[in-house]
């Protein structure tokens, strides 16, 4: 082991690790630093139902609009899949929601045939705990916003009634924070009433802050007071 007196130097501290800039006493500069992987608040939804069924969750990187409706359209032909929201998480990424309830083995095998960012595509694999889609924007440790919420772009529908039940929960919570999915909620026969199940509770994934301060943040104080839906919180990535 080689030790040598430190001459001069800098050393800077961040909430993100160290760096470490310095000369020795025979001329030699040292250079050392220390990064931790940045922690982001987010806050997402998990694809399960209250009876272990789960809604349809897709994940896609590094597409076109144009593409990822393609997409959709082969889901409802091969899978008589009748509606699909579709969100924008940023250019080239976007987040599909269907409220339609499924095994989790139809969901494994529409995303072994699709396009989807093969990680949210293989969570499932060896797992029952569902997928989760991010509902807000996603925030570094100073509270700044490094990526938006997601955007809604459009709501997919292919004019069949769906003969598999929907998920009440995911419709409450959903067209809450997209007043454009309670228009079609509204106005298309395809949600009526009668197609629902009579589950009440999403699950909602949030890291890493309280419970309380990711509520206040995101603006679901009027949502945990309602009677028509339930939020029930679990800790995770997303």
């Amino acid at each position: 082991m080689i030790e040598q007196d430190i001459v001069s130097g800098k050393l800077t501290i961040s909430k993100l690790g160290f760096y470490l800039n310095a000369e020795t006493s025979d001329g030699n500069f040292l250079k050392f630093s220390y990064i931790k992987r940045p922690e982001l608040n987010a806050i997402g939804v998990n694809s399960i139902t209250e009876d272990q069924m789960f809604v349809l969750f897709l994940d896609f990187d590094n597409l076109t609009e144009e593409k990822v409706r393609e997409q959709l359209d082969y889901v409802h032909r091969e899978w008589n899949v009748s509606h699909f929201v579709i969100l924008k998480t940023r250019e080239r990424h976007y987040h599909v929601v269907t409220f339609e309830k499924l095994e989790l083995s139809m969901c494994r095998d529409i995303m072994s045939n699709l396009m989807v960012d093969y990680k949210f595509k293989n969570v499932g694999v060896n797992s029952d705990s569902g997928w989760i889609l991010r509902l807000f924007e996603k925030r570094d440790l100073d509270g700044k916003i490094v990526r938006d919420r997601p955007e809604f772009i459009d709501m997919v529908c292919h004019g069949t009634r769906p003969y598999r039940k929907l998920s009440r929960a995911h419709i409450e919570l959903y067209s809450r924070l997209f007043p454009q999915i309670r228009q079609y909620v509204k106005e298309l026969a395809l949600f009526d009433e009668s197609h629902w199940d009579d589950g009440e509770t999403a699950y909602i994934i949030k890291y890493p802050t309280s419970h309380g301060d990711l509520i206040s943040e995101a603006g679901l104080d009027e949502m945990v007071k309602s009677k028509k839906l339930k939020l029930e919180w679990t800790t995770g990535d997303i």
